[in-house]
């Protein structure tokens, strides 16, 4: 290596030597610095294994994969902008019982027209509602309101 690239290119941060960075000049001609990510910041998500006798297609199984989806879509800058178009919505009340839905109460995504049976995971197909009017909606034959607007 010659005797300059190490200046060139490496630099120390903090407690961090030999941080590689690089001046690069964007579209609008300002200089900006380059700097590699710190693997050490980055967060480990585990995968959570999906139950051996889970079956996407059996209604009786639609719930445990609708709370899976949600958890995985939480974790994501998407679904968080699906949650908040949806909770804008809906004016941040329940589609089913009309009360507010705040951080305490919870919520769960519901499925207008239910996955097994052709639904689409698309804004007008969904509904937030409380998680015990989800267990009231699957169990009995209750439907979720479509997502109220200007209400």
């Amino acid at each position: 290596m010659p005797s300059g690239s190490k200046k060139k290119y490496f630099e120390s941060v903090g407690t961090k030597n030999w941080v590689f960075e690089e001046y690069t000049t964007n579209s609008k001609g300002k200089v900006e610095k380059q700097r590699l990510i710190d693997i050490q910041t980055i967060n480990i998500v585990r995968h959570a294994k999906v139950r051996s006798a889970a079956n996407p297609f059996h209604p009786a199984w639609e719930q445990y994969f609708e709370d899976r989806l949600a958890k995985k879509l939480f974790m994501s800058s998407k679904g968080r902008a699906k949650f908040t178009t949806l909770w804008k919505k809906q004016n941040g009340k329940c589609g089913h019982c009309k009360t507010p839905i705040t951080e305490e109460t919870g919520w769960h995504r519901h499925h207008i027209i239910p996955k097994v049976l052709g639904g689409s995971d698309k804004i007008d197909n969904l509904v937030l509602v409380h998680p015990t009017c989800h267990v009231q909606i699957h169990s009995s034959s209750c439907r979720a309101h479509k997502a109220l607007e200007g209400a």
